[in-house]
């Protein structure tokens, strides 16, 4: 399975005008694709922060669950996005342990994403979930208004606009 897989990074986190959701945009590393997966608010807050280098007084859920690793000495080695089941993404964690053991944690995407960005950990995508993904350059065609985009490296009327015309059925 290691040979299917794409790995990506997290490119920002948007929200749809349309409907107020939140949408993290994951591309490969080529920047040939970006796969945009709708992610509950807070999730998206939590990305955010991360990429906004902000930091809380104290550890929110994703920050306890790095504690955790740090302290019984486990590591993030990958986070994989790995299927899509009637419209919703599948992801797993897989950790090391100190006694040379790989255990795999079944996640939500969005907290898998969470949690790898906090370690600066890799992030794969199977080839299932990659053949979903859209051309990178489709969003760059783009040239309208709308929503707003949180840390996102592409011009935000381009990403706006993309956003505009998606929606979670395409997928």
């Amino acid at each position: 399975m290691e040979d299917e897989l794409i790995q990506v990074y997290v490119h920002g986190v948007v929200v749809d005008p349309v409907t107020n959701s939140t949408i993290v945009l994951l591309v490969d590393m080529d920047k040939m694709k970006v796969l945009p997966l709708w992610i509950g608010a807070f999730e998206a807050l939590a990305i955010s922060q991360v990429l906004g280098n902000q930091k809380n007084p104290r550890p929110l859920t994703h920050d306890l669950i790095v504690n955790i690793f740090r302290e019984s000495k486990s590591i993030l080695q990958r986070t994989v996005i790995y299927t899509i089941k009637d419209n919703t993404f599948y992801a797993y964690l897989v950790l090391g342990l100190d006694d040379e053991r790989r255990v795999r944690v079944d996640s939500r995407p969005s907290d898998a994403i969470a949690v790898a960005i906090r370690t600066s950990s890799p992030i794969y995508v199977s080839e299932e979930v990659y053949s979903v993904a859209i051309d990178y350059n489709v969003i760059l065609d783009h040239n309208q208004m709308g929503g707003e985009v949180l840390n996102s490296e592409l011009d935000s009327s381009e990403v706006k606009d993309w956003i505009n015309k998606i929606k979670p059925s395409d997928f």
